[in-house]
C-alpha cells in the first residue's frame, strides 16, 4: 500500500513539473532606453531545425506557450538578445533613437505646407534625371507561430530614370528548415518603389494635417520634426520627418499605417473575398511600419538605411482553417553609391511590388521567377 501511494505521489509531482514547465509564460517586452513597451517583437525558439514563435502585443505583452532552451527577442529597431530563462519583463535596447509619442496638434503652423511643396517641387527637379548604381546590403526575416526564414543579399541596384530598379545580386543566401525555399525581395521591392520621397506629392500634403514636434537635444534651428496624420484615416496612417528647413531637405521619416489604411491600399478585393470565402480569414491587425534615413549627395536623394516591418493576424472559423495566425516580417536595406557607373554586370529587373493578389499575368510571373534563378546558397538550421 506504501509503495503504491508513494509510486501515485511521485507521479503527481512529475506531473505538476511538467505542467509547470510547460505552462504559458507571461512577459512584456520593454525598451530599456525610452521606457516604452516594444510592440510586435519576435520571440522565437530554432531547436532540432524547426522554429517555434509568437509576438508581443500592442501593449508589449507576451505569452510563451511552448517549452524551450533558449529564446531569441528581435525587433528591426532593436538589438537582438537571446535568453534561457523569462522573467517579468524583458529588455531590448534601441539601434537608435526612438519617438515615444506623436500628437498632432488642432492648430497647424502656417510655415509647414508651403515647405512641404517645395520639398516636392524640388525633389521633382533633381531626382531621376541620371542613372545611378548602388551597392546594396539587403537582409529580410519572416517568423510565424510554426517556422521561421530569413534571406540575405548583396549586391548592385540600378535606378533607372522612369523605370524599374534592376539588381545584380553577388550573394544570395537563404536560411530554411531545408533547400525548397526561394529568394524573397519583397520587402526590399515595397522599401524602394513606396519611398517616401516618391509618396510625398501635392496630393500627399492635401490628404494629412501636420504639425511640428519637438526634438530632444537639438541645438540647431533649421532642422525641425514634423508630425503627420491621416485626414481619412486618422492614426491609421500617421508618422513624422526629421527636415532641414534651410537647404530643404529631408533626413529622416518614420511612417506607419493600419488595418484600414492597408486593406484598402495594399489587398486586392477579389483577393480579399477568395481567401474569406474559400478559408474564412479576415484580417484583425495589420501594422506597416517604415524607417528610412536620406542622404544628398549632388542634389540626388537616396535612402542610406531603410528598416521595414509588416505584421498581420488573421482569423477564421471555418474548418480546418479555424483559429488565429500571426506573421511578423522585417527587412533592412542599405545603400551606398557605387564607386564607378560602368559595370559589366547583368542586371535583373526588381518589378514592383503588387497588390495582394490571386491571379497573375504572364508577365508578372516571368519576372519573379527571373528573380529565383540567381546563385544562392542555403544554410539549414
Amino acid at each position: 500500500m506504501k509503495s503504491i501511494i508513494k509510486k501515485t505521489v511521485l507521479t503527481l509531482m512529475v506531473i505538476a513539473l511538467y505542467g509547470a514547465m510547460y505552462a504559458q509564460t507571461r512577459t512584456v517586452i520593454w525598451d530599456n532606453v525610452n521606457q516604452i513597451p516594444v510592440s510586435y517583437a519576435n520571440v522565437y525558439k530554432i531547436e532540432n531545425g524547426a522554429v517555434k514563435g509568437t509576438i508581443s502585443d500592442n501593449n508589449g505583452i507576451c505569452n510563451v506557450d511552448f517549452p524551450f532552451k533558449e529564446l531569441t527577442i528581435s525587433h528591426i529597431n532593436y538589438e537582438t538578445s537571446t535568453i534561457s530563462k523569462i522573467g517579468d519583463t524583458l529588455f531590448l535596447t534601441p539601434k537608435s533613437y526612438i519617438l515615444q509619442e506623436i500628437k498632432i496638434s488642432s492648430k497647424e503652423p502656417e510655415w509647414i505646407r508651403p515647405f512641404l511643396k517645395k520639398l516636392v517641387q524640388k525633389n521633382s527637379d533633381v531626382n531621376k534625371v541620371i542613372s545611378t548604381t548602388f551597392n546594396y546590403d539587403y537582409r529580410t526575416g519572416c517568423i510565424n507561430s510554426e517556422s521561421g526564414y530569413w534571406f540575405e543579399s548583396q549586391g548592385l541596384l540600378l535606378d533607372a530614370p522612369k523605370k524599374n530598379y534592376f539588381v545584380s545580386p553577388s550573394t544570395a543566401k537563404i536560411h530554411f528548415k531545408d533547400n525548397t525555399a526561394g529568394c524573397d525581395f519583397t520587402c526590399m521591392r515595397r522599401i524602394l518603389y513606396e519611398d517616401f520621397m516618391r509618396t510625398l506629392t501635392k496630393k500627399f500634403i492635401k490628404s494629412h494635417t501636420f504639425s511640428e514636434i519637438d526634438i530632444p537635444d537639438n541645438d540647431n534651428p533649421n532642422i525641425v520634426q514634423i508630425g503627420f496624420e491621416s485626414l481619412k484615416y486618422g492614426d491609421g496612417d500617421y508618422g513624422y520627418m526629421r527636415v532641414d528647413t534651410a537647404h530643404c531637405t529631408i533626413h529622416l521619416v518614420h511612417r506607419e499605417t493600419k488595418l484600414d489604411y492597408n486593406t484598402h491600399n495594399y489587398i486586392d478585393g477579389f483577393a480579399r473575398s477568395t481567401i474569406h470565402s474559400i478559408m474564412g480569414y479576415d484580417f484583425t491587425t495589420w501594422t506597416i511600419a517604415t524607417d528610412i534615413t536620406y542622404n544628398n549627395t549632388n542634389g540626388l536623394f537616396y535612402a542610406t538605411n531603410a528598416k521595414y516591418k509588416i505584421f498581420y493576424i488573421i482569423e477564421s472559423s471555418k474548418g480546418k482553417f479555424s483559429g488565429k495566425k500571426f506573421e511578423s516580417k522585417e527587412a533592412e536595406l542599405n545603400l551606398k553609391p557605387a564607386v564607378s557607373e560602368k559595370h559589366t554586370s547583368e542586371f535583373i529587373e526588381l518589378p514592383p511590388f503588387q497588390l495582394m493578389q490571386i491571379i497573375q499575368t504572364k508577365s508578372e510571373r516571368e519576372k519573379e521567377e527571373s528573380l529565383q534563378n540567381i546563385d544562392k546558397e542555403y544554410i539549414l538550421y
